[in-house]
C-alpha cells in the first residue's frame, strides 16, 4: 500500500523538489506567475449585500408582514389612528433593523481590512513580510518560535477536540 505522507512529515528536500522550489525561495517573477496560476490565497467572500436588499429583508419578517396586514385591515375598517400607529411601528422596526444590519455589515468589512494576516517568506534568498493572501505553493515560510508555539498549541487543541468527539460523539 503506497501511502503519501503529509507535507509536514516529509523530508525538507523532498518537499522542495515536489513544489519545484529551493531553500532560497522562489524568485519574484516565479511567485507572480504562480499567483496568476493559483490566484489569491484567501477565502472567497459573498458579494456585498446592497442597502436596498437589507431594507427589503426587514420587511420579510413574518411579524412585520402580520403588522402590515393589520395596518391595512385597520385602514379598510376606517380605524385610521390604529392603522397609522401600526404602520409607524412597522417603519420604526424596519429602520432599526436596517440600521443594525447595515452597521454590522460595515463593521465586518472594516475588520477584514484591519486583520490582514502577514507572514514572513524567503524569496530570492531574502526574508520578506507579505500579506498571507499572496502566498503561493512553493513559498518558503519563515516560522518564528512564537508562531511555532502557536501552531503546536493549535495542534494540541485540535487533538483534544478529536478525543472529545470520539468519546462523546460531539464537541
Amino acid at each position: 500500500m503506497n501511502r503519501v505522507q503529509p507535507w509536514h512529515a516529509q523530508e525538507a528536500n523532498a518537499v522542495l523538489r515536489e513544489l519545484d522550489t529551493k531553500e532560497k525561495g522562489l524568485t519574484t517573477k516565479e511567485a507572480e506567475r504562480r499567483l496568476q496560476q493559483y490566484e489569491l490565497n484567501e477565502i472567497k467572500t459573498e458579494k456585498k449585500i446592497s442597502p436596498l436588499k437589507i431594507l427589503l429583508s426587514q420587511l420579510k419578517d413574518p411579524l412585520i408582514v402580520i403588522l402590515i396586514a393589520a395596518s391595512a385591515i385597520s385602514a379598510l375598517l376606517g380605524e385610521m389612528l390604529d392603522s397609522t400607529v401600526i404602520f409607524a411601528i412597522v417603519v420604526a422596526s424596519a429602520v432599526l433593523g436596517f440600521t443594525q444590519e447595515y452597521r454590522a455589515e460595515k463593521a465586518s468589512e472594516a475588520l477584514k481590512k484591519m486583520v490582514a494576516p502577514t507572514t514572513t517568506v524567503v524569496r530570492e534568498g531574502k526574508e520578506q513580510q507579505i500579506e498571507a493572501k499572496y502566498l503561493v505553493p512553493g513559498d518558503v515560510l519563515k516560522i518564528s518560535a512564537r508562531a511555532s508555539l502557536f501552531l503546536k498549541w493549535c495542534k494540541m487543541v485540535f487533538i483534544l477536540l478529536l478525543h472529545i468527539y470520539a468519546y462523546h460523539g460531539s464537541v
